[in-house]
């Protein structure tokens, strides 16, 4: 029997391997084979409580989600909305309190096996009704298997004893010392655009890949969002059948929920939710452009606290936000805070720093990332074993010819990170915001003289309009440092325009290459998508240099 289409209900009693929700596709992206024996086993139906909420239509409309996962567990998200684009998302006529069922399955070629843990959680309106589950302490949950696949999946009650469900798959991070190698997407800058459609460069690419429907090399285990996964300004926005009547900047936590919902309502991008975790720091559009955070007046806290509350209501992450509501709206007193910046570590030849570099940056350029977190960021990197250090963040730390361009503009906290990466055996920067892709070498000190310490790649932006100016900045000073150390610098620009698209890591015991997947049609979703050129730093070397195999 075929399984059920995703997000549409079906009987709760129903015994067929339908009922654990997963897809055919799904299979084929671990397996890679036509033929696949599935042995699903017994599953309980969720025993729904008499006053539990039912749905009359699907409120998964958002997709499922996970993230922050670690050697022995992961973040399970979901936000139940049945009217996504609607000001209250159709949640108006809901308990405050309504209860998600959930369960999680091991995956192994060609099986899924029946249900590992399952349980039930609270999903809360002054949450935006979304779930943050993590699988290991929660009520029903434990611990995963490190490098293992599972499939999740949340439940909600239907009509007339039907049952709503959404599915996803997920994995877990390797052992420490697992000498395996980490391969996975960097991506930013997808805004809605002026005056077109939605569809970020690369995503249905992405989803192509994970389908089986296109060979463009091996998939990566999981994602990493650098900045403006969504932005709020207000426009003229995209026309057409996909048209989008938000003219307003985001200013009401109510408002950036919206805005979120439009984003995440894209099939392609939910696509990659429900297939691969991630990990993910904001820029400066997730709260308003150019926002320094450690400066921010008090007359503005309200806004703040509601952009850092609908960022994590929307995320699958570990963190929570703290002082962001006070009975259930945004705190006008204080600002609150989420504690974004982590690092993750991905088996013995990845540790992944991830920057937060908008929440407590100053205007008077005293600190981008506040006293707490340079420390901690210091720390973690002086502190790793793994073969390859890298800091992700919003933004690049390299040497433009333009000055007080992001890092650079900090020149302290800048020195006491480069200073400690300058000590690693091998470093590399993801960076996005410049709405260009980039190859590039980070110097030890702002200018254009001293060594490079560590290797750049920015990301092209998924959707956003680009800047062709970064075609001539990136060219500061010669590529040949004192200590010999030459670097191939790269810039992807084509009829005048940067191209947009996503970046993917695959990093080993003896390199590092990164491959840029772009083109230029933000207007139809199936515009082309080619590879950029594969970029390679091999072990104990500065420098990415073109590849051809």
């Amino acid at each position: 029997m075929q399984a059920p289409t995703e997000g549409t209900p079906h009987h709760a009693d129903n015994p067929t391997p339908s009922h654990l929700g997963v897809s055919r596709r799904d299979l084929l992206r671990t397996t890679g084979t036509a033929a696949i024996a599935v042995s699903f086993g017994a599953m309980a139906s969720p025993a729904w409580a008499a006053e539990t909420a039912s749905f009359a239509v699907d409120p998964f409309r958002l997709g499922v989600a996970s993230g922050d996962a670690t050697s022995r567990s992961v973040i399970l998200w979901t936000r139940l909305a049945p009217a996504p684009h609607a000001l209250d998302a159709g949640t108006a006529q809901l308990p405050d309190v309504v209860d998600v069922h959930w369960s999680v399955s091991r995956v192994t070629p060609g099986t899924v096996h029946k249900p590992r843990y399952s349980g039930t959680v609270e999903c809360r309106r002054d949450e935006g009704f979304s779930v943050h589950l993590d699988v290991e302490t929660a009520v029903g949950g434990g611990r995963l298997v490190p490098g293992g696949e599972y499939s999740y999946e949340f439940a909600v009650p239907g009509p007339d004893g039907t049952t709503w469900r959404s599915t996803g798959r997920t994995r877990t991070a390797p052992d420490e010392d697992a000498d395996t190698e980490a391969r996975f997407v960097v991506m930013g800058c997808q805004s809605f655009g002026q005056n077109q459609q939605f569809f970020p460069i690369g995503q249905n690419h992405l989803r192509q890949r994970t389908a089986g429907e296109l060979d463009a090399g091996p998939l990566p285990h999981f994602g990493v969002f650098v900045g403006d996964y969504m932005y709020e300004f207000g426009g003229k926005w995209a026309t057409g059948q996909d048209a989008v009547a938000l003219q307003r900047p985001c200013e009401t936590l109510d408002e950036y929920r919206l805005r979120y919902a439009w984003y995440k309502a894209r099939p392609d991008l939910q696509d990659f939710h429900r297939n691969y975790p991630m990990y993910g720091v904001p820029d400066d559009h997730e709260w308003w452009n150019d926002i320094y955070g450690g400066t921010i007046a008090r007359s503005r806290f309200e806004r703040f606290n509601a952009a850092t509350q609908a960022y994590w209501e929307n995320m699958p992450m570990r963190a929570r936000p703290v002082d962001t509501l006070v009975d259930g709206r945004p705190n006008t007193r204080t600002k609150g805070s989420l504690e974004l910046h982590r690092s993750v570590r991905w088996g013995k030849n990845l540790n992944l720093v991830l920057v937060d570099v908008r929440q407590h940056r100053r205007i008077d350029d005293t600190t981008m990332l506040g006293e707490a977190q340079l420390g901690q960021v210091v720390q973690w990197l002086r502190e790793d074993t793994a073969t390859w250090s890298a800091v992700a963040s919003g933004g690049p730390i390299a040497v433009f010819g333009e000055r007080n361009i992001e890092w650079c503009q900090f020149d302290s906290d800048r020195e006491a990170v480069t200073a400690v990466l300058a000590e690693r055996p091998n470093r590399v920067s993801l960076g996005g915001d410049l709405h260009c892709g980039m190859v590039n070498a980070v110097r030890r000190h702002d200018d254009d003289v001293s060594d490079f310490i560590a290797t750049e790649f920015v990301t092209a932006p998924a959707s956003s309009g680009g800047d062709v100016k970064w075609g001539e900045l990136i060219h500061t000073g010669e590529p040949t440092d004192g200590a010999g150390t030459t670097i191939e610098r790269a810039t992807f620009i084509e009829g005048g325009q940067p191209q947009r698209g996503y970046l993917q890591c695959t990093v080993g015991r003896r390199d590092w290459v990164s491959e840029f997947f772009v083109g230029n049609d933000t207007t139809r979703r199936d515009g082309p998508v080619a590879s950029a050129g594969r970029f390679r730093i091999a072990s104990g070397t500065v420098g990415a240099h073109r590849v051809d195999d």
